[in-house]
């Protein structure tokens, strides 16, 4: 019987509707799946947001993005990059877009660096959104 990512944690519910929790479970080393779940223990995660829809709003560079809500109703975002030299992307001055983040343990794949941002709020997350909404929206503009 084919058994899932998320089935190999300590915290499937967590992990049950997000992209990685879908790969069959063989896909990974019990390394990932501990730091799986030393992530929820860390930051106290309660649960995954599984919506899309801020995906839209980062480039294409911050791969395999996730976002969670912690018991003190905090927000994390954590991006999976393949690229080991490309940790913040190179295209990207830092100001808005990286700020913030740092290197964290690898929880997608074992060739994927790993990057996360907390923020105190969910409100604080989405004026972060909606500032990169606002950056990609200009920089259309400017390239029209």
């Amino acid at each position: 019987m084919k058994k899932f990512a998320y089935q190999e944690t300590n915290y499937p519910e967590i992990f049950k509707n997000i992209y990685w929790g879908m790969f069959e479970a063989r896909e990974f080393p019990q390394e990932i799946y501990n730091n799986r779940n030393k992530l929820i223990e860390e930051f106290n995660i309660l649960k995954a947001h599984s919506g899309q829809s801020f995906h839209k709003f980062f480039h294409p560079d911050l791969d395999h993005k996730e976002v969670y809500l912690t018991k003190e109703n905090k927000v994390i975002l954590l991006y999976s990059n393949y690229n080991e030299n490309m940790v913040v992307p190179s295209n990207y001055d830092g100001t808005v877009l990286l700020s913030g983040f740092h290197e964290h343990v690898r929880v997608y794949h074992p060739r994927a660096v790993t990057c996360i941002k907390v923020f105190k709020n969910p409100k604080a997350f989405r004026e972060y959104c909606r500032s990169i909404k606002q950056m990609a929206i200009e920089e259309n503009a400017l390239a029209c």
